[in-house]
């Protein structure tokens, strides 16, 4: 029961680094009429600082569909994800040719994505013209969509925006957050690695079905800093980023 309740204090940072304290503070009160909490605001800075940045699809689909004041159906979004990674390819030539009657119900409504639904039911290969994608985009949207991201999405969309190779330049805050990721989880791997060749890693009861406590003793301690940290990354990723930094420091030795 100790080991167990120790785990849990590895968890919750019980005996933590001074770095792991500072972060872990409560901030100060941000004045939210400072703060631009718009749907596209992450996607607007971004382009702000570098117009030839790189939006994750996630960061495009995802504000797309909630600035929505109607709603996107499934079928024309999946479509824009197929899109936005480059994995739907245009067809040459003008088509298949429809006999459909031109002049049906179907074919006269004018609701908001009413012809890329009917297109794309009719063959989900279909390829919706950009113009007619962004032009959707900004008339159903609750609030303005900016520009930049319009701009941006246009590229995408047309295949022109090119994702650039490398993760990008390591900022001191990226160093930072790094070197603390590879100290939390260098403590809690050596930590379960002892508590493994002791007695097991079974664990007290309430804790043994924990999402962070599966696994071998690297996979642990990768999800227990994951949960600590609140880090928006795999378990996967954070022991990499600990492992890269564990081989820095012996080359340095």
């Amino acid at each position: 029961m100790t080991d167990s309740l120790m785990a849990c204090g590895l968890l919750n940072g019980v005996g933590a680094s001074s770095a792991e304290i500072a972060m872990s503070k409560t901030p100060k009160t941000v004045n939210r009429h400072n703060v631009d909490l718009s749907p596209f605001a992450s996607a607007k800075r971004k382009l702000k600082a570098n117009s030839e940045a790189w939006i994750e699809t996630t960061y495009l689909h995802a504000p797309i569909k909630a600035n929505a004041r109607v709603p996107i159906p499934q079928i024309v979004l999946d479509h824009l994800s197929k899109r936005l990674d480059g994995k739907a390819k245009k067809r040459q030539g003008r088509g298949r040719f429809s006999d459909k009657n031109k002049s049906s119900d179907s074919a006269s409504d004018v609701s908001p994505f009413a012809f890329a639904t009917r297109k794309l039911e009719a063959d989900p290969k279909a390829w919706i013209e950009t113009s007619y994608l962004v032009a959707e985009f900004n008339r159903t949207a609750r609030e303005p969509i900016p520009q930049s991201v319009i701009d941006h999405l246009t590229a995408r969309l047309d295949g022109t925006a090119k994702k650039r190779q490398g993760r990008g330049r390591l900022t001191a805050g990226r160093r930072l957050t790094k070197l603390l990721i590879a100290k939390s989880f260098d403590r809690r791997e050596s930590w379960l690695a002892w508590r493994q060749s002791k007695g097991g890693l079974n664990g007290w009861r309430q804790i043994r079905n924990a999402d962070w406590w599966q696994g071998a003793p690297s996979e642990r301690a990768a999800r227990m800093v994951k949960e600590r940290l609140g880090l928006n990354l795999g378990w996967e990723r954070v022991r990499n980023i600990a492992y890269e930094v564990r081989k820095a420091s012996r080359e340095k030795a």
